[in-house]
């Protein structure tokens, strides 16, 4: 009976400490530009280009140079489900999105899937689309 009790208690406080720190939508628009920071790489591909030159550079200095702008896009393309002790966020974001003057049918869009809990988030799905 006793350990039913403290099993319940450690329950109840579990749910509280997840309520707490499930982490808000402004905090995963904050994760989701990081990300975007540090895949550079694939999401300016360098097989884009004008008059021959890449664009390479010019996307990762928009992203580099552009963070509020890019968690703004963020915030603007996410949709949270706010579960209480945990939040799930489905983002649809297109890179015309990010980089106004590249037309949607030379660069990828990506959507992903990320839970939030206890301050922290998993991003489980990315997917070029």
């Amino acid at each position: 009976m006793v350990m039913k009790g403290l099993v319940a208690i450690a329950l109840v406080g579990l749910g509280l400490v997840m309520v707490v720190t499930n982490p808000s939508s402004d905090r995963y628009a904050d994760y989701a530009v990081t990300q975007i920071q540090d895949s550079q790489n694939s999401i300016c591909p360098s097989n884009i280009s004008i008059f021959g030159t890449s664009l390479q550079n010019e996307c990762k200095s928009f992203i580099n140079n552009n963070s509020n702008q890019i968690k703004q896009v963020i915030l603007q393309t996410s949709d949270r489900q706010n579960i209480l002790l945990f939040s799930i966020y489905k983002t649809d974001l297109s890179v015309s999105k990010l980089i106004p003057n590249i037309p949607s049918n030379v660069a990828p869009g990506y959507e992903f899937e990320t839970i939030g809990a206890f301050g922290h988030f998993l991003t489980y799905q990315a997917e070029a689309k």
